[in-house]
C-alpha cells in the first residue's frame, strides 16, 4: 500500500515574508544588456512590463556563485503567462516565475529595439533570515 504526503512543506520557512519591488528598467532606449539581480531566498517573482513600443525583452538567469558581467547573458528563463510559457515579451504584461524557475541571479535585457520607452519592475517574495 502506498503512503502519500499531502501539503507537506519542506524545507521549513523561517523569518518574515518580505515583498519588495525593484526597477529593472526606467525609460530604456535602444539595446540594453540589463542588470543582474541577486535572487537569494526568493520564493516567487514577477516582471511587470509597461511601455514596449517596438522592442523585445528577454529573460535570462545565472546560477554561478558570483554576479556575472552585464554583457554575459546566461541561460534563457521561461516564465508563466496565462496558460503558456514565454522567454520574452514584445508587448506589455506580467511574467510570473515560480520557485523552480528562479536562478541565483536574474535579469531581463532588450535584445531588439528601434524605438522604445520601457518600464520593467521586478516584484519578488522572499523570507528574511
Amino acid at each position: 500500500m502506498a503512503t502519500f504526503v499531502v501539503r507537506h512543506n519542506s524545507p521549513k520557512r523561517v523569518g518574515s515574508m518580505i515583498t519588495d519591488t525593484a526597477p529593472l528598467y526606467t525609460n530604456a532606449t535602444g539595446l540594453d544588456d540589463g542588470e543582474w539581480i541577486d535572487m537569494a531566498g526568493v520564493e516567487s517573482c514577477t516582471y511587470v512590463i509597461n511601455g514596449i513600443t517596438t522592442g523585445t525583452v528577454l529573460f535570462t538567469g545565472w546560477n554561478g556563485s558570483a554576479t556575472p558581467a552585464a554583457t554575459e547573458h546566461g541561460e534563457v528563463i521561461l516564465g508563466h503567462v496565462g496558460s503558456g510559457l514565454l522567454n520574452g515579451r514584445i508587448d506589455d504584461g506580467v511574467i510570473l516565475f515560480r520557485r523552480h524557475q528562479i536562478f541565483r541571479f536574474m535579469k531581463c535585457r532588450i535584445s531588439v529595439a528601434t524605438t522604445i520607452t520601457l518600464d520593467v519592475d521586478l516584484k519578488r517574495v522572499r523570507y528574511s533570515s
